[in-house]
């Protein structure tokens, strides 16, 4: 396995347009959480656009034919020479790509249900917070 393929966790960060890379979903959330906000938050932040995201497939390129396998015409050749010429000239081989399903390691499966286990928690104490606040408004 190559280490790109090790690579299973992607964080966009939407202020910058930026992309990056992680073996662990640990390792991403600690990106995201690692940055500097001295200078406040930045709307896409607040707006819910950064994110971590799990890669599930990889594109894999297939090669179908190349140029070595066709005729190149040269002067050698007789005029009414009818062998087949290799027809995309600006490439040396063409092929297909398809997507291929990730392998999960399971150890990651865990540890992204754990995380969002955390998440669900946050949620409950935030619709919580929303409702003591109603209440309050409320009673005033």
């Amino acid at each position: 396995m190559s280490d790109k393929k090790k690579l299973r966790f992607v964080t966009y960060e939407a202020e910058n347009c930026d992309y990056n890379f992680f073996e662990t979903i640990e390792e991403a959330l600690k990106y995201l959480n690692d940055a500097d906000y001295s200078e406040g938050f930045s709307t896409e932040v607040m707006e819910g656009e950064n994110f971590i995201a799990e890669i599930t497939h990889r594109s894999k390129f297939t090669e179908t034919e190349n140029s070595e396998s066709y005729h190149v015409h040269t002067d050698m050749c007789p005029i009414d020479c009818e062998l087949e010429e290799w027809p995309y000239p600006d490439f040396d081989y063409i092929g297909e790509v398809t997507y291929e399903p990730v392998e999960r390691d399971p150890v990651h499966t865990d540890a992204i249900e754990n995380i969002l286990s955390n998440f669900a928690i946050d949620d409950e104490r935030i619709k919580a917070f929303e409702q003591l606040e109603a209440l309050k408004a409320r009673a005033k």
